[in-house]
């Protein structure tokens, strides 16, 4: 499953997955009109879905902040 959503004009999907007894989120940035995409190094697990999701998005906004991605 994935969401997507977009920080300024940087496109991005988070894709989830059952992960043992709960879910694994990853990030992943879309590049170009085609929606290649390609990984940003973020994971995260969380015991629901949605846990995880928010995990991902939050860490990837924490890297915006700093300016490290």
């Amino acid at each position: 499953m994935a969401r997507e959503f977009s920080i300024g004009a940087r496109r991005f999907l988070v894709v989830s997955e059952p992960h043992r007894m709960g879910w694994k989120a990853r990030v992943l940035e879309v590049t170009g009109q085609a929606g290649a995409t390609h990984t940003t190094g973020i994971e995260t697990i969380g015991e629901t879905r949605s846990m995880a999701d928010d995990r991902a998005i939050g860490e990837l906004q924490h890297r915006f902040r700093d300016q490290s991605f």
